[in-house]
């Protein structure tokens, strides 16, 4: 007896997010379309899509996240306490992926009265 495997879907589906100065919209595009957001689980196909609905509506439903016609908006504090999985999961890159140190040649303590100098950042 053979099994029938389901066939991957033709249909290219996805959550893209664009950044405004207060947070990020994550639309749902289903062949390159933008859905309108109470069509979106009609749509869904890919566990990774599934999932990422999940993590949306969590916060949605937690008051961490709202909806408009076509995308959910998560504010930048919302961001900024969300996990690393999280991040990864919304393909949201690391806030800063660098780490920043601050090189001067003298301190603050200077007798001159003049801020010092940064001769380097690595």
């Amino acid at each position: 007896m053979f099994k029938t495997l389901k066939q991957p879907s033709k249909h290219r589906q996805h959550f893209i997010w664009t950044e405004t100065p207060t947070g990020l919209e994550f639309y749902f595009q289903h062949n390159e379309e933008n859905i309108p957001f109470e069509k979106w689980t009609a749509h869904f196909e890919s566990y990774e899509v599934k999932a990422q609905w999940l993590l949306l509506k969590e916060l949605i439903d937690n008051g961490q996240a709202d909806t408009a016609d076509y995308f959910v908006f998560i504010p930048n504090e919302t961001l900024f306490d969300l996990s690393d999985l999280d991040l990864s999961l919304l393909n949201i890159p690391d806030v800063y992926p660098f780490d920043i140190k601050i090189v001067s040649k003298g301190g603050l303590e200077q007798s001159d009265g003049n801020v010092p100098k940064i001769v380097g950042i690595s």
